[in-house]
């Protein structure tokens, strides 16, 4: 039986390489880089984010991706946030994003499903307004 790869990354741990490899050079050249830091919540955002400019988006959002602490999280409120603020200045398109949330462990609680992607935020205000409007 042949094997197929499904996600590929290059190994330099780089987040931009990872998207180069496995959505392509045109998805790299749309995307910029997002840094938040809230010293008083300890929740830090970063990552890539798409240009706030035509054709730099995409119709659908089946490319927003967030990570807490490098694990993959599904975050439909912060999702939410994320693509009402881009629409303010792109409102023909969803914005691609692969977002990582740093916070301390204490902060939320995995053990919601069984795969782990729905997370409970014990302050999930916070992170909303860091990110969002």
């Amino acid at each position: 039986k042949s094997r197929t790869s499904v996600l590929s990354t290059q190994g330099t741990g780089r987040m931009l390489d990872c998207v180069t490899s496995n959505f392509g050079a045109k998805h790299r050249d749309m995307l910029q880089p997002l840094q938040l830091d809230d010293a008083d919540s300890g929740i830090k955002v970063e990552g890539l984010i798409s240009k706030a400019a035509p054709a730099c988006g995409l119709s659908s959002g089946d490319r927003q991706m967030f990570f807490l602490n490098k694990r993959p999280v599904d975050v439909p409120k912060l999702a939410k946030a994320v693509n009402e603020v881009y629409k303010q200045y792109n409102m023909h398109q969803y914005p691609i994003y692969f977002l990582n949330i740093s916070m301390q462990t204490t902060a939320y609680d995995v053990n919601v499903t069984p795969d782990k992607r729905s997370i409970m935020f014990h302050n999930e205000s916070a992170l909303v307004e860091v990110n969002g409007p």
